[in-house]
């Protein structure tokens, strides 16, 4: 049909009608629709926006998890500066990391102290044997510079490894344990490790760590070193560790420990703090409390997607970081792609 110009105003009346009579017949269609249209706007400009609130909230309660699915990636940083001290306030563009050495975009970013799931692994072997009150100091620490929200487990090990107290259990339990350790046995180290992430898996967070406290000469373990290294590899967890060795190493597992709980941290971005004097203890402990509660979180979606389930090598750089002298920065070497 045509409408020429005299019949406009005509026409005007007639559209209107027949919109007004739409509008009633179909009202709350058209406010379903018009509202997911907007979420759905709204949705999208918050994936560009990696600074906001809701974002970085999200972020935060998954952030011990270097793979979360097939498309997002978040890796735990945490940065110190040339005397170990913990540096805060960078920001993204702070940052430049590579997957598979592919530089990738950061699209979002977090340093909050969200809520921990944590197992305290307890060497009570006969190689404790002296040690044991500083032990039990730190285990204490841990618990005291907790947060709330925060969950605990503990595993306890000698000649073999035993859950003490799992995270459904009191925390008042810990306590009770580790005030009553006597120490015996041979060390099983490596064994305590495996059973203390199969621990995490009934973690009711996503922020997930293990803190080994023991001298680290293993001993009498069916795991090894490397089979160790290859289920961390695996696990969303990052592993703390805090070594107590006498200043003159005798045995050769003890002149290794060092070294040893260096390496297998390293794997989870974590670190290990070995000590000589026994005054030291609780500083390592609020050391690490400190250092869990004050890392970066960046996250990316991977610009090569390979569902090939292998190993990814992830590095993690400060760039426009000027006037801070030299720094470190601690984060996961990697992790494996998704499969299927």
């Amino acid at each position: 049909m045509y409408w020429g110009v005299r019949e406009r105003p005509f026409r005007r009346r007639v559209l209107i009608s027949w919109l007004r009579d739409i509008c009633r017949r179909h009202w709350p269609r058209l406010m379903v629709l018009t509202l997911g249209m907007v979420c759905q706007a709204s949705g999208q400009d918050r994936l560009n926006q990696p600074q906001l609130s809701s974002t970085t909230k999200a972020i935060s309660s998954t952030s011990s998890a270097v793979r979360v699915n097939a498309d997002l990636v978040l890796v735990p940083v945490t940065v110190f500066d040339s005397k170990d001290r913990i540096v805060n306030g960078l920001r993204p563009n702070n940052f430049l990391i590579t997957d598979n050495r592919r530089p990738q975009r950061i699209k979002y970013f977090s340093q909050e102290d969200a809520p921990i799931s944590m197992t305290i692994v307890f060497d009570s072997s006969g190689s404790m044997v002296g040690k044991v009150p500083e032990a039990r100091a730190a285990a204490l620490q841990l618990l005291q510079d907790a947060n709330q929200q925060d969950e605990f487990s503990l595993v306890v090990f000698g000649n073999e490894p035993r859950i003490a107290v799992g995270f459904s259990e009191p925390v008042d339990e810990i306590s009770r344990i580790v005030d009553s350790v006597q120490p015996d046995g041979f060390t099983s180290l490596w064994d305590a490790l495996y059973l203390a992430v199969k621990e995490q898996k009934h973690a009711k967070y996503s922020r997930r760590a293990i803190v080994v406290i023991s001298d680290g000469g293993d001993n009498h373990s069916r795991y090894t070193e490397g089979e160790i290294k290859s289920v961390l590899r695996e696990a969303d967890v990052q592993l703390y560790a805090i070594g107590l060795f006498a200043r003159f190493l005798q045995r050769p597992e003890e002149r290794l420990g060092p070294l040893r709980l260096d390496e297998i941290t390293g794997v989870t971005g974590g670190r290990a703090i070995c000590i000589h004097d026994p005054a030291d203890i609780m500083r390592a402990a609020r050391d690490i409390s400190y250092e869990l509660r004050n890392q970066y979180v960046l996250g990316y979606r991977p610009s090569e997607h390979r569902a090939d389930g292998k190993w990814r090598a992830v590095k993690v750089q400060l760039t426009d970081f000027f006037g801070r002298g030299r720094v470190r920065v601690n984060a996961r070497s990697g992790y494996y792609g998704p499969t299927g």
